[in-house]
């Protein structure tokens, strides 16, 4: 046995989805990923009812600037739906991060 005391299921308030555009086309995806839960139960209890719009505030304000990348994925039962299974921020800067230049070319 690994653990010597079962485990408690996560409990899970909601389900979060992210909109965005690409290919000239709006899309909505779940996000999976288990950080956005926990970063809901943290600002939960750190802003009580304000954690949903410091949540909403962080995903369409701050995250924009950063150079945001959605890992995509799918689940065995179904295949052809991508869901949004991680999330990178690469910089804080783009226009630094856009300065360096290529890294294969000098």
């Amino acid at each position: 046995m690994l653990f010597e005391e079962s485990l408690n299921p996560l409990h899970k308030d909601f389900t979060f989805f992210y909109a965005f555009t690409t290919g000239g086309k709006m899309r909505r995806c779940q996000i999976l990923d288990w950080e956005v839960q926990a970063t809901y139960y943290n600002y939960q209890r750190q802003y009580g009812d304000e954690a949903l719009p410091r949540m909403q505030a962080m995903w369409q304000e701050r995250f924009v600037t950063q150079n945001l990348h959605l890992v995509m994925g799918t689940l065995l039962a179904h295949p052809r739906t991508f869901s949004i299974i991680g999330v990178l921020r690469t910089v804080e800067d783009i226009e630094a991060f856009e300065a360096q230049g290529d890294f294969f070319h000098p």
